[in-house]
């Protein structure tokens, strides 16, 4: 399919999927282009940064971006509905990339891992309402936007209740900041993001790198460094601009007590590995008060 070579490269991984993988590769790919703007600027950065896209057989995950090998993988398991929003997905992280955002957060203090690792996954989400939003007004079709809800109703909320405000169906900053306060709003996503990304995450992780010990978690940032970096428009503009300190909201930092503990245990072991004081920034965030779902 020729519009495939114009977003990535000629020689991509996609080439060597079974056939029936490569066709739906180059459709979801093709949806995007066609008929969403910002989605078409993000594959294109993606195709501008020398990633390849590759699709295979998983189970309990979508898909997901290596830095290192410019790699950008998707679950061929997923309907195509679900493969154009996680597409999308990766391809705001690669763009966040692109604009200094580091692959991880393990060089920063826990605090402000938080508030970096949040804020990334807060607008990649908002760009993917933004996509699947462009998709619908342009394609007349409703399945992508449908499925996008379906997993993440409180961002899909907060874009679509300021898309009815105005007739223009062009992406606001205003919709985008809608979007990302919805996925803070939706607790379930914040928590699995926490214990996986930073308890179990970072806060693991950082042992198989004992060479490096000595410089995790000291780096530090603010709340404007953070959203200029990440929460960009298709004007290129940060559409935090009007709220630069959002990230230093209580509501945006609040932790399980787990987190905190883990966070202790760990960089008080590698105080006494490496004799390095460590960065305890992360006592003086709020707790969140345990719950228990049904």
């Amino acid at each position: 399919m020729r519009s495939l070579k114009h977003i990535f490269n000629e020689d991509s991984l996609i080439k060597h999927c079974p056939a029936e993988m490569k066709s739906r590769s180059a459709k979801v790919i093709g949806t995007i282009a066609k008929y969403s703007r910002t989605g078409k600027r993000l594959l294109k950065q993606a195709r501008k940064d020398g990633y390849k896209l590759m699709m295979v057989s998983g189970s309990g995950w979508a898909g997901q971006v290596d830095a290192d090998r410019k790699l950008i993988v998707l679950n061929a398991c997923e309907s195509d509905e679900r493969l154009i929003e996680t597409l999308v997905h990766e391809c705001r992280h690669v763009q966040q990339f692109s604009r200094g955002v580091e692959y991880g957060c393990g060089m920063y203090n826990i605090k402000d891992a938080v508030r970096l690792h949040r804020c990334k996954e807060a607008d990649a989400e908002a760009l993917t309402a933004a996509v699947c939003h462009e998709i619908r007004v342009s394609s007349g079709s409703e399945s992508a936007w449908k499925a996008f809800a379906a997993g993440r109703p409180f961002v899909a909320a907060g874009l679509e209740k300021e898309a009815l405000k105005q007739k223009d169906p062009a992406v606001t900053p205003i919709m985008l900041r809608a979007a990302f306060d919805g996925w803070y709003a939706d607790e379930r996503v914040v928590r699995f993001y926490e214990e996986n990304y930073i308890e179990k995450g970072i806060l693991t992780e950082c042992f198989g790198q004992k060479e490096k010990l000595k410089t995790y978690f000291h780096k530090k940032t603010t709340s404007q460094r953070i959203v200029s970096m990440v929460c960009s428009d298709n004007n290129g503009d940060c559409y935090w601009n009007v709220n630069p300190f959002v990230l230093n909201e209580r509501s945006r930092l609040l932790v399980n007590q787990s987190t905190v503990l883990r966070a202790e245990k760990v960089l008080t072991g590698i105080e006494k590995m490496t004799g390095v004081k460590q960065n305890h920034s992360y006592r003086d965030l709020p707790l969140r008060q345990a719950r228990v779902y049904q």
